[in-house]
């Protein structure tokens, strides 16, 4: 059929329809390559940079950017989070195992245990925090012993979580975000405050002032960024929001880097913001310091003193001068390290 109709329009007698087989493989091997590889986050783990991918885990050295082995588990990445020793990750099939630095791998937990159903994990070094479904556990980074688990009753699906610097628990489900605390083997809903229409994509706790309290941060899928403040009585609300430049869309990824005041923001687009918390006098909102475009798809932010580090979904890792990107510089970017297969 496709012959008879292309037919008319080729002047070459010789003209065959090309076969799809060698065409559709090389597709296929690119398209494997393009989302079983792209960077979904990056952590700092020692004198390493680490992205997570589908694939497994991408290990740069610092301070040369040389690109080790993959890090594979054999099935999908699901989720990382740092530990004592080093990262501990979770695949598919709800295995849990501590990557050190080396070639092998510490299970922490098996396949087919209590965290089998599990998609999302969070962690603060101490903790693990397991997402599965509307359901959440909360478990020792280093043993994996159960320590709470808990549910979150709001419609949606959780797409963010985090451990607060206080041990308290957030969790986004959708447009809402929910405030648990520990009360013996349980995590108990203690605040919720239902944001926007955007899906929340990114929460974290910082505090702004030294001594102080600590505030709430959730980045939006819209480009909004939400402030949130606890209440005497351990719920929360939202005080301030500020807009964020994106390039259109919906992000279905981004990434909150803090440090005290200071928030930077991996967009899920090409564009990194830089945003103070502390706002002028007599003005609630946070103060907008900086924004550069440098990436595709910015999916996870870490940063050190003098570098910013991003995952970025097509990309790999790209590095930033810090000080450059503080005073938004043309060009603050200092290397790109490739890690997919299907773009090398």
């Amino acid at each position: 059929m496709l012959e008879r109709i292309l037919s008319p329009f080729t002047d070459n007698d010789d003209w065959q329809p090309i076969s799809a087989d060698g065409d559709t493989d090389n597709a296929r091997r690119m398209l494997d390559g393009l989302l079983g590889g792209r960077p979904e986050g990056v952590l700092r783990v020692g004198d390493t940079i680490c992205l997570a991918t589908p694939r497994g885990l991408e290990v740069i050295e610092l301070p040369g950017y040389h690109r080790r082995p993959r890090i594979e588990l054999g099935c999908k990445l699901l989720g990382t989070a740092p530990a004592a020793g080093g990262l501990n990750l979770l695949d598919e099939t709800g295995r849990v195992v501590l990557w050190s630095g080396g070639e092998r791998l510490e299970e922490i937990l098996p396949a087919g245990g209590p965290t089998t159903r599990c998609r999302q994990l969070a962690g603060d070094g101490d903790g693990m925090l397991f997402g599965c479904g509307s359901r959440i556990q909360l478990r020792d980074a280093e043993t994996g012993a159960r320590r709470a688990i808990g549910a979150v009753d709001h419609p949606g699906r959780i797409s963010a979580m985090a451990i607060g610097p206080e041990g308290r628990v957030l969790v986004a489900r959708s447009q809402g975000v929910l405030s648990l605390r520990r009360e013996a083997d349980r995590l108990e809903v203690e605040g919720r405050c239902v944001l926007d229409e955007g899906e929340v994509l990114a929460l974290a706790e910082t505090r702004p002032e030294p001594g102080g309290e600590t505030v709430i941060v959730a980045y939006d899928e819209f480009g909004w960024l939400h402030v949130l403040h606890r209440l005497a009585d351990g719920s929360i609300e939202r005080t301030a929001k500020l807009e964020l430049e994106i390039d259109g869309g919906a992000p279905e990824r981004g990434d909150l880097h803090c440090e005290g005041p200071m928030v930077m923001i991996a967009s899920g687009t090409r564009l990194l913001h830089l945003v103070d918390l502390r706002p002028p006098s007599g003005d609630h909102a946070p103060v907008h310091m900086a924004c550069v475009s440098v990436g595709t798809g910015l999916s996870g932010v870490t940063a050190d003193e003098e570098h910013v580090y991003l995952a970025d979904a097509f990309e790999g890792l790209v590095v930033l001068d810090r000080q450059l990107f503080e005073v938004c510089h043309d060009d603050p970017v200092i290397v790109r390290v490739a890690v997919n297969d299907a773009l090398l």
